[in-house]
């Protein structure tokens, strides 16, 4: 039925219902047109239609947040120790400036072998990861990083190829791990450095001492926390305590005169706690630890007083809690001071005659015993056999 009515249906009415659905597609088609006009003429209706559809997005997709929105993240500093292996090596330096690394913590007297004619100069028992202090004749500083150092069981390379030394020759050699040290020419003249002025970043190194014609640096030595007084010997045969407070904090310069040497040269000199004393070491027989340094004691500069009795030909000295790291095997070398001590001869026991004896050699001076033991010669007895056999 519904066929034959639509067969049945005009044309006419069909066009109608054509156009009626054009129309109204046409006002729908309109009316967005005027909307998108009105849109694009207007800021406000453009910022309204935006957040009806970010909304709209929001209740579609919105969900937490997943990530972290924060400021740049700073550049990542990888330390040394992070990309070398940390563990216990030992640097050594022949005289002629030959340096090598061995792994591990060489023993007392354990012998290195250097090329024929050079000898060990100094032996740092120190880390992979650690830096090494150079102070050289001209008184400049290098840094060495041991991690770049030579290893191995050969003779190692010139030290020179690694740091611009000229012709200067090596001094000391130390891992600087205090916070301060105390430099000291031969000529006697001297100051404080910190351990950062004492580290080079460049291979020309830093220049620290600012010496004076013929003046050559001698000591560098650490100085401990609880330290409050330096000892000073020289070749005029005195020695001087005064104040380490005395001594100026520099970077860098030639430093104050530390005693009147006058001509002569600066014997030693060390850092200490005047309450703990300091060790006087004039030979094998002859060590011993002063508390009592008031009649040596003085102002910078001075010319100091004669050394105890028995300490006056020569004279080195040493900290108290550190006498085996000053007298060291014989043939062993001082790496800070770069002076050879003689060993130790082992101290005899305690006896009654042993004590009878340094009681007499302390009371009784020198020129007295030799007087005695030429008056103590005994004449040979008398045989009056023979006498009578004359007669």
């Amino acid at each position: 039925i519904q066929v034959e009515a639509i067969l049945n249906m005009r044309l006419r009415r069909l066009r109608k219902l054509d156009e009626m659905e054009i129309r109204k597609e046409f006002d729908a088609l309109s009316a967005e047109q005027a909307q998108l006009q009105n849109l694009l003429n207007s800021h406000e209706e453009q910022t309204e239609a935006l957040l009806i559809e970010v909304d709209e997005i929001k209740k579609t997709f919105a969900d937490k947040r997943r990530t972290d929105i924060t400021d740049a993240p700073s550049a990542v500093v990888v330390p040394l120790e992070a990309q070398v292996e940390k563990e216990p090596v030992t640097v050594l330096l022949s005289a002629h400036g030959w340096i090598k690394t061995i792994k591990g913590h060489m023993e007392e007297g354990q012998e290195a072998k250097f090329k024929e004619g050079d000898s060990e100069a100094f032996r740092i028992l120190t880390q992979s990861v650690h830096d090494l202090c150079l102070l050289t004749s001209s008184g400049k500083s290098f840094t060495l990083n041991v991690a770049k150092l030579p290893s191995g069981r050969g003779f190692g390379e010139p030290v020179r190829l690694m740091v611009d030394m000229g012709d200067a020759t090596p001094i000391s050699l130390f891992d600087p791990q205090n916070k301060t040290y105390l430099l000291a020419t031969e000529k006697g003249y001297g100051f404080i450095a910190e351990k950062e002025a004492l580290l080079s970043q460049t291979k020309n190194g830093k220049q620290v001492i600012n010496l004076s014609k013929g003046d050559i640096p001698k000591f560098c030595l650490p100085i401990a926390k609880t330290a409050d007084s330096i000892a000073v010997y020289g070749a005029t045969n005195r020695m001087l305590v005064f104040p380490l407070n005395e001594v100026p904090t520099l970077g860098r310069g030639k430093g104050v005169k530390l005693m009147n040497l006058k001509e002569e040269l600066l014997g030693d000199i060390i850092p200490f706690n005047k309450a703990q004393g300091v060790g006087l070491y004039g030979g094998p027989k002859r060590q011993r630890i002063f508390t009592d340094l008031s009649l040596w004691q003085g102002k910078r500069a001075q010319a100091g007083k004669l050394p105890p009795h028995g300490y006056q030909k020569s004279l080195s000295f040493y900290l108290p809690d550190l006498i085996e790291e000053v007298v060291v095997e014989e043939g062993g070398l001082d790496t800070l001071s770069q002076e050879r001590v003689p060993q130790q001869e082992e101290t005899p026991a305690l006896t009654p005659k042993r004590l009878d004896e340094l009681v007499s050699a302390i009371t009784t001076p020198d020129e007295v015993k030799t007087e005695a033991k030429t008056e103590t010669k005994k004449e040979p007895p008398v045989d009056f056999f023979s006498l009578l056999e004359e007669e």
